[in-house]
């Protein structure tokens, strides 16, 4: 992994001519109070594009500033990329878009950057590697437990309730049991609790969705999945998920019920993974 810079021209200009895709790119709030960035979030509003190769060995951001004056005909101007990173370790784009960033907001303060600074700024960011399913529950069908995969949070919201940049950190568990002992608890005011088993680097092409109390099999039929929103609101791609725990209550004032969605390759499929993971997680739910 290393960093190409304009002032090496022809390796620049050959790198960035390779990179042929470009997505929008959000910096996380979750920057927001480290020192490394309070500098940029004060008087920098820019809008980022991550590019990649076809084969994605290189990679470059391109930053405009929100009072640039140019026609938009939805074109990347090469004057508006300041790195192109080459040969990152993993496809992680978060990890690559701090790279370029932090690599793009240092030459933005002091209008250049050592390769001391490239050193320690390649150093500094970790790329996160996913664990197999089977880590997780090895009660899973079989076909899963190589997958790779994270246990990651999400939320629905009643009774006037707002999400914030930490709550996502706030309730995220690293084991079923843990998941389980939340999920149970108490109810939390204002939200609902998601935890979902989803397939990263992979798509698990699971068809159909049962969804049921997880105490006991339900009577609502299984049925089609559809596609889901990814990072930004026009982006929906298909459902990497292969099972979700989650709350779920009938009004504000009720306690919620535990409930679990299984995939599956087609009706029957869906409906034997359902049981299989339902029996197991039931083992890890906390006595009473």
């Amino acid at each position: 992994m290393h960093i190409i810079l304009p002032p090496d021209r022809d390796a620049f200009i050959g790198a960035m001519d390779r990179i042929t895709s470009w997505e929008i790119a959000i910096l996380s709030w979750d920057y927001r109070n480290d020192p490394l960035y309070s500098d940029f979030w004060d008087d920098a509003p820019y809008d980022f594009s991550l590019g990649y190769s076809q084969d994605k060995s290189r990679w470059a951001l391109s930053a405009v500033s929100w009072y640039r004056k140019e026609c938009d005909d939805g074109r990347i101007d090469r004057s508006t990329c300041t790195a192109v990173l080459v040969n990152p370790p993993l496809v992680r784009e978060e990890s690559i878009f701090m790279i370029l960033f932090r690599i793009f907001n240092e030459i933005r303060k002091t209008g250049q950057i050592s390769v001391t600074k490239i050193d320690e700024i390649l150093g500094s960011i970790t790329f996160k590697e996913y664990l197999p399913a089977g880590s997780y529950l090895p009660e899973l069908p079989e076909n899963w437990l190589h997958l790779p995969v994270e246990l990651d949070v999400g939320f629905s919201l009643c009774e006037e309730a707002c999400l914030y940049s930490s709550i996502f950190k706030e309730y995220r568990r690293d084991s079923f049991r843990d998941v389980l002992k939340m999920l149970c608890g108490p109810r939390h005011s204002g939200i609902m609790i998601h935890h979902n088993l989803v397939v990263r680097d992979a798509i698990p092409f699971l068809g159909w969705d049962v969804d049921w109390p997880l105490s006991r099999q339900g009577k609502e039929s299984p049925y089609k999945r559809k596609k889901v929103q990814g990072v930004l609101p026009w982006d929906y791609q298909p459902d990497q998920t292969l099972l979700s725990a989650y709350q779920s209550a009938q009004s504000h004032y009720d306690q919620p019920v535990v409930r679990l969605k299984v995939g599956g390759r087609n009706q029957r499929e869906a409906i034997s993974n359902w049981h299989r993971c339902a029996k197991a997680l039931r083992k890890l739910k906390p006595q009473k």
